[in-house]
This record gives structure tokens, C-alpha cells and sequence, in this order.
């Protein structure tokens, strides 16, 4: 019984880490690829992306 444990935990734990490294492709939430870039510029640049677009059309 023991020994079951240890191998559906450590199936669990191989899943998981694999799960962390294999790329992203944003399935169940694909907004959050786009906005989270957005949200980085603005804290580095101190301005927004969407600011910017309607200072300098083009």
C-alpha cells in the first residue's frame, strides 16, 4: 500500500513539474498572454500602450 502512495505521488509531482516547463499556449484563458505584457509596460514606461497609440497614430 505504501508503496502505491509513493508512486501516485511521485506521477503526480513528475505531471506537475512537466506541466510548469511545457510551454503555455493559453487555452483556457488566452487574454492573459496579452494583457500581461501591457500591464509590465506600463509599470516600466509610465504610459500605456493604448496612450501612446492615440498621442502617435501610425
Amino acid at each position: 500500500m505504501m508503496v502505491a502512495a509513493q508512486v501516485i505521488w511521485g506521477s503526480f509531482s513528475l505531471l506537475r513539474v512537466l506541466w510548469c516547463l511545457l510551454p503555455q499556449t493559453g487555452y483556457i484563458h488566452p487574454d492573459e498572454f496579452f494583457q500581461s505584457p501591457e500591464v509590465m509596460a506600463d509599470r516600466a514606461l509610465y504610459e500605456a500602450w493604448a496612450v501612446l497609440q492615440l498621442c502617435r497614430p501610425g
